[in-house]
């Protein structure tokens, strides 16, 4: 699927994406805090690229009286099956809360885009193409930037598979296909 970047973004959209209320984007707006650019009928648009600068500046911006900085849950799926990945999605979605889901395939690209920018939560198998989940988590187990984020697996081997592998760092959860989306909840959101 060929996902269009958006390169202009509404006052709405940049306080989603930041957690704070679009009327504190119009005021660092009116402060000249962050550039916009205004249409023809005074509707302030806002570019990726100063909506990167902002995530990067943003321990540095005032807040209103009251309002604090509310971070979307983003929660990294590592799985091959994308009919699984679609099936992730929906249910994720269904939760009701501002989660930002990404998948991909195999161990390998979920290193890049943690590379890119650590997830809250981890869902991953264990077995898939390219790099596995076991080598991906070898090569994530030495990395303190992760020590806040949830690894949650998901597999279709038994634990004796497993066990044949390695044992598994104690502080991921580990469960049996199907998908126990009820205690994947439970987990990510709790």
């Amino acid at each position: 699927m060929d996902k269009k970047i958006k390169e202009l973004y509404t006052t709405q959209d940049v306080a989603k994406i930041v957690g704070v209320s679009a009327r504190t984007i119009q005021l660092w707006s009116d402060m000249g805090l962050i550039k916009v650019l205004k249409t023809p009928g005074g509707h302030r648009r806002i570019h990726t690229y100063e909506v990167k600068r902002l995530l990067g500046k943003l321990s540095e911006m005032p807040l209103p009286k009251g309002e604090v900085i509310q971070p979307r849950l983003d929660i990294l799926i590592v799985e091959d099956d994308l009919d699984l990945q679609k099936l992730y999605e929906m249910e994720i979605a269904s939760w009701g809360k501002d989660i930002k889901t990404t998948c991909v395939a195999d161990g390998y690209e979920a290193l890049i885009m943690i590379g890119e920018k650590t997830p809250h939560v981890i869902i991953t198998d264990l077995k898939m193409p390219n790099l596995d989940g076991f080598h991906m988590l070898d090569t994530l187990s030495g990395r303190n930037a992760l020590a806040n984020t949830k690894i949650i697996i998901v597999t279709g081997l038994s634990a004796d598979e497993i066990e044949l592998r390695g044992p598994l760092n104690s502080r991921f959860h580990v469960f049996p296909k199907p998908v126990p989306f009820e205690k994947l909840k439970s987990i990510t959101l709790g």
